[in-house]
């Protein structure tokens, strides 16, 4: 099967990317802590392709799985 994104990914870093939504960096990201912007997942995102419940692909992250709770500063609400 395939596995997470790593940590270490390059573009992950770039976008901020957090599989647990509590690691983000909110000094660099300060709109997901927008009360508006709580319900922002990468399981409700246009870039966002589940596989399971938990997991799924990302267009941007070609190295590994997302997390569906996760989120990053890419984030784009699917249509």
């Amino acid at each position: 099967g395939q596995k997470e994104v790593p940590a270490t990914d390059a573009v992950a870093q770039a976008i901020g990317y957090k599989a647990n939504v509590a690691d983000i960096d909110y000094k660099r990201y300060p709109q997901r802590k927008d009360a508006k912007n709580k319900n922002q997942f990468c399981e409700n995102c246009a870039l966002y392709t589940g596989v399971n419940k938990s997991w799924g692909k990302c267009s941007m992250l070609t190295s590994g799985l997302v997390a569906a709770k996760g989120w990053c500063g890419s984030y784009s609400k699917k249509a």
